[in-house]
């Protein structure tokens, strides 16, 4: 109870700060503010959860995975656990908090907005999906590309205890350990204005810590064979993506083109990922899990996919060149954050150069 209170105090501190500096206007930090309050109010230990045997088996054999998870995180990656993850919020909707993207009509780059604390990112959360949807409809209009997605799980960097939100419990046992990894590695390391280094910095250790975690993990070889297919097709759909992204950043760069010709050239490039991403679908035996993503893809969405996945392999490569040593890796990405932004892109790319030219880590 007093761990709950301090931390209660902690909100409002941290959300009176921010309404004083007012970078992004009361409302909006006042949403934040209270949406986190509202997720620590309705937190329940998980061992009580699974011991009052009042929930799903199905979800609380979720949250004992959670439990060990996070034991090995802390034991074999060396990630500050802390008592994140210890306890389980039942959410209302599919999701707690719906993610606000945006990009302009001749850009693939993210839009950023800056905050206090946390510096500038490509994304803007809201706890309430209507507010979400309303602020990007305001951007629409303001002529962005715009899509907003819901999030199963964020992390507070550490100012609070995060808590296992039903989101997570959707599931398969891999993929939420993954998830798990990825917001953990957050606490270790997170450096300002930064999105894609962060974000495939976190994705890398989660791909890393999974590898590691299934060697240990009593899984059949079915789980481990529909884990593998699953990696495979989300890597060669990113890969993609990200191909069509390269694509339309050269043509928006090009100076050569008026307005007409440009929109007509981007549509073509949008008309033939489309038929590529038919090509992929049949590929994958018809798998339709992207769908739905795809119906509306825009330069909103590929930024994102840029943002998180990025530098992903440049990060694997890291920890090839760190011995396989989770401690020198991390070392050795620390060493990185803090180069300048363009220095770090710069052997960001490299790296990336590099692990395609030699063996790939975790598939």
């Amino acid at each position: 109870m007093l761990r709950r209170l301090l931390a209660f105090k902690t909100v409002l501190i941290v959300l009176f700060g921010l309404l004083l500096a007012g970078c992004e206007g009361l409302g909006y930090y006042w949403q934040a503010g209270a949406g986190q309050l509202d997720l620590m109010q309705r937190q329940t230990p998980i061992d009580t959860v699974v011991e009052d045997g009042n929930i799903d088996s199905a979800v609380a054999s979720k949250l004992t995975l959670v439990l060990a998870a996070r034991d090995y995180a802390e034991q074999m990656l060396l990630l500050p656990v802390g008592d994140s993850y210890s306890e389980f919020v039942q959410l209302e909707g599919d999701y707690a908090v719906w993610n606000v993207y945006a990009a302009e009509p001749y850009s693939v780059v993210s839009y950023r907005w800056c905050y206090a604390l946390v510096g500038c990112m490509g994304y803007r959360g809201y706890f309430d999906r209507q507010e979400a949807e309303q602020y990007a409809a305001k951007m629409a209009a303001e002529g962005y590309e715009v899509f907003v997605g819901g999030v199963a799980a964020y992390s507070t960097l550490g100012w609070f205890d995060d808590p296992v939100m039903s989101s997570f419990t959707r599931r398969s046992d891999l993929a939420l350990v993954s998830l798990l990894f990825h917001e953990l590695a957050h606490r270790k390391l997170y450096i300002k204005g930064d999105t894609a280094f962060n974000e495939s910095y976190a994705s890398a250790v989660a791909i890393i810590g999974l590898q590691q975690w299934q060697q240990q993990a009593m899984l059949s070889a079915q789980q481990i064979a529909q884990w593998q297919q699953h990696q495979q097709r989300s890597s060669a759909f990113h890969a993609l993506l990200l191909n069509y992204r390269q694509q339309l950043s050269v043509l928006y760069q090009r100076e050569d083109l008026d307005q007409l010709l440009m929109a007509q050239h981007k549509a073509t490039i949008y008309e033939q990922l489309t038929r590529d991403y038919q090509q992929f679908r049949h590929q994958w035996q018809g798998y339709s899990g992207y769908d739905h993503w795809m119906a509306s893809v825009n330069n909103a969405k590929l930024a994102t996919v840029a943002d998180y996945y990025i530098w992903v392999d440049s990060f694997l490569a890291l920890y090839r060149q760190s011995g396989n040593d989770i401690a020198e890796f991390y070392r050795r990405v620390n060493v990185l954050s803090q180069r300048p932004k363009e220095d770090r892109a710069l052997q960001l790319s490299e790296l990336k150069q590099q692990y395609r030219r030699g063996d790939r880590v975790g598939g």
